[in-house]
C-alpha cells in the first residue's frame, strides 16, 4: 500500500485531475435519489503495485462493461493493459493484460454508491524479444470502490482491488501466488432503461420493506428506520412537536402537547388518579392526599388535623352535633348511637369533648340498674381490615372504662370492636364515612 501511495506522484496529470474531482464531489455528497441504469460502460486508468517478486512496475489503462441484475447486485467484465519495464535481458517490451469477471454488490443505492466486488480471471504476460512469448496466470480478485453520479447517466468511479495470480513458488515467496494491488479512477456511462429499485412510496430514501414510518412527508429528514426524529419519544415528530421535552409516558395531542384532564398538574398517562377534585393536593402519582383521614382532601380541607373519627362538613371542619336528649339515653330499647364521641388521631384516647356526653350516658345507666349493654366500636373502610378491627376494640374498651370510672358496674358492661362491619352509610363519600365511624350501645337484656 505504501508503495502504491508513493507512486501516485508519477501518475498522469489527467488522472490526478479525476482524483481531485472525485474528492470534491465526495466532500459534499449526501444520500439522494438516483435510478441506476441497466448497463454501465466506462474507461479507467490507474497504478499497479506489483508483487515485489515480479521486479516490475507500471500503470494500467482499460475499461469495464457491467449489467445490473437487481437493485443491489451486478455483473461486470474488466479488461486492462499495463506496459511495464521488464528486468529480463534483451526484452524490448513487456505487457501485462488483465481480464476478469466480477460480481458487484451495492449495499446502498443513491447519488453516492459504495460497492464491493470480486471474481476470477487471468493475467497474461506478453514479452517481445526475438519473438513474442506469452504466459497466462489464473487470478482471483477482491476489492471495492465508490460511484458518484454527476448526472443521471454519468458517474466518477474510484476503485481499489487486490489480485492474486498463480505463480511458481520459487518466484512468489513460497506462497504459490503473486499479490498485485491496483488502484484506478475512471468514468461510468449509463446505458439502457433505469434499473428498478425497491419500492419507496414516501421517497424518504428508506425502502418500504424497511420503513417503519411509511407516510413521511416528502423532504422530511428521517433516521435509518425511515422515521422523523422524535427526541422526547412522544410519538410526534420534532418538526411538528409544539411541546418538546414532554415527560415519558405522558399522553399528548396531535401537536405533541400533554393533557391534564383533571387539572391537578400531573399529566394524563402518568396520573394514576385522573379524577382528582380541583385544588386538591396530590402525591407523586397524581393521587389526592388526606393527611387527617377525614374524607376531605388536603388543599380543599379548611380544618387540617381534625381528630380521627370526628364528623366533618364538606370543608373538612367538624360538624356541631348536639348531645342526644336525656330521654334517648335513658330508654335504650335495643341500640343507641353515641354522638360526639371522639378520640385522638390513630389512638384510643378519648378527647375531652367526649366527656360530657359519656357522663350523661353513665348517669342514665346508673338510674336504670337492670340494663346491661355492650359498647360497640365501628370504623369506616379506609385502612386495612385488621387495623380497623384492632383500633375499634381499643376504643370500645376506652368507653367502657370511662363508664366504669363514673360509677357503672363493670358486670353490666362489655366491649367489642367490629372494625368496618355493619356500615350505616356508603364509604364512598365523606359524609358516609363520618357516619360509619361511631360508638354504639347495644342492650344485652
Amino acid at each position: 500500500m505504501e508503495r502504491l501511495i508513493t507512486r501516485l506522484g508519477s501518475f498522469h496529470a489527467n488522472s490526478a485531475l479525476a482524483v481531485a474531482l472525485l474528492l470534491s464531489v465526495a466532500g459534499v455528497a449526501v444520500a439522494g435519489e438516483h435510478q441506476s441504469p441497466r448497463f454501465e460502460i466506462g474507461p479507467f486508468g490507474g497504478i499497479i503495485d506489483f508483487d515485489a517478486a515480479r521486479h516490475i512496475n507500471g500503470n494500467i489503462y482499460g475499461g469495464r462493461l457491467g449489467i445490473n441484475l437487481s437493485p443491489y447486485l451486478g455483473l461486470e467484465a474488466v479488461v486492462g493493459a499495463s506496459k511495464v519495464t521488464s528486468p529480463i535481458p534483451n526484452v524490448s517490451s513487456q505487457t501485462i493484460w488483465l481480464s476478469n469477471l466480477d460480481l458487484v454488490l451495492h449495499p446502498v443505492r443513491g447519488i453516492v454508491e459504495p460497492y464491493i466486488s470480486g471474481g476470477v480471471g487471468s493475467l497474461t504476460s506478453a514479452v517481445v524479444a526475438s519473438e513474442l512469448e506469452t504466459q497466462n496466470q489464473f487470478n482471483f480478485d477482491l476489492g471495492g470502490g465508490l460511484n458518484i453520479w454527476l448526472a443521471d447517466r454519468l458517474a466518477v468511479r474510484c476503485d481499489y482491488h487486490g489480485y492474486w495470480a498463480s505463480a511458481d513458488e520459487a518466484t512468489s515467496n513460497q506462497t504459490g501466488f503473486y499479490r498485485d494491488m491496483i488502484g484506478t479512477v475512471g468514468l461510468s456511462v449509463g446505458l439502457g432503461s433505469s434499473q428498478p429499485r425497491l419500492p419507496d412510496s414516501d421517497q424518504d430514501g428508506v425502502a418500504d420493506d424497511f420503513d417503519r414510518c411509511s407516510e413521511t412527508p416528502y423532504g422530511t429528514a428521517v433516521d435509518s428506520f425511515g422515521c422523523p426524529p422524535d427526541d422526547d419519544g412522544d410519538g410526534v415528530a420534532d418538526a411538528k412537536d409544539a411541546c418538546a421535552g414532554t415527560p415519558a409516558e405522558a399522553k399528548v395531542n396531535a401537536s405533541g402537547c400533554p393533557s391534564d384532564s383533571d387539572g391537578d398538574g400531573m399529566f394524563d398517562g402518568i396520573d394514576t388518579c385522573s379524577n382528582t377534585p380541583k385544588n386538591a393536593q396530590i402525591d407523586s402519582k397524581g393521587c389526592p392526599i388526606d393527611s387527617d383521614r377525614d374524607g376531605v382532601f388536603d388543599g380543599i380541607d379548611r380544618c387540617n388535623g381534625t381528630a380521627l373519627g370526628v364528623a366533618v362538613d364538606q370543608h373538612g371542619c367538624p360538624m356541631a352535633v348536639p348531645p342526644p336528649p336525656a330521654s334517648e339515653v335513658k330508654t335504650i330499647e335495643r341500640w343507641l348511637v353515641l354522638h360526639n364521641i371522639t378520640f385522638k388521631t390513630g389512638s384510643a384516647e378519648l378527647l375531652p369533648s367526649s366527656f360530657g356526653p359519656l357522663e350523661e350516658v353513665a348517669a342514665s345507666l346508673i338510674s336504670n340498674p337492670n340494663v346491661k349493654v355492650e359498647v360497640c366500636g365501628y370504623a369506616d373502610a379506609i385502612g386495612s381490615e385488621a387495623t380497623n378491627l384492632a383500633i375499634t376494640q381499643r376504643r370500645a374498651d376506652s368507653v367502657r372504662n370511662f363508664l366504669i370510672s363514673h360509677g357503672v358496674a363493670a358486670a353490666r358492661l362489655r366491649a367489642r370492636g367490629y372494625g368496618e362491619a355493619e356500615p350505616m352509610a356508603s364509604n364512598e363519600t365523606p359524609e358516609g364515612r363520618a357516619m360509619n365511624r361511631r360508638v354504639e350501645l347495644h342492650r344485652i337484656h
